[in-house]
């Protein structure tokens, strides 16, 4: 799917965003992986919501197909805010740690490659 994407990339991210909607976990992780590749900033939400659940059953379980699930999640998360950072910040500001994974957040700032994310970090840290 991602070959194609080269081709007809909105097509694509259109497909991924039905898959990471769908019920069953074959679907959702076809759309992560593909999202991870060609990341689109209109996944972030879902994908937000998916790693959430990842990080709540990893709480749960010890085994390695959770840590697997939540690497997945993180990765397509991680590559679509890289086009939303505005998306980031609000998460932070609107975080309660009681229940947001803030660790999470932050290790996505951390990984922001793009020009304002110093100033980004610094905005936050006040």
């Amino acid at each position: 799917m991602v070959n194609i994407g080269e081709k007809s990339p909105e097509f694509v991210k259109r497909r991924a965003l039905d898959l990471i909607q769908n019920q069953e976990f074959v679907f959702k992780a076809a759309g992560m992986h593909i999202l991870k590749e060609l990341p689109d900033p209109q996944a972030v939400d879902a994908l937000w919501g998916i790693h959430r659940q990842h990080l709540r059953a990893l709480s749960d379980s010890s085994g390695i197909e959770g840590h697997l699930r939540c690497d997945l999640s993180f990765s397509a998360l991680r590559a679509c805010v890289q086009l939303t950072p505005q998306w980031l910040a609000e998460k932070i500001r609107n975080a309660a740690p009681a229940v947001d994974p803030v660790s999470e957040l932050a290790w996505l700032l951390w990984d922001l490659k793009r020009l304002e994310a110093k100033d980004l970090w610094y905005q936050l840290k006040t």
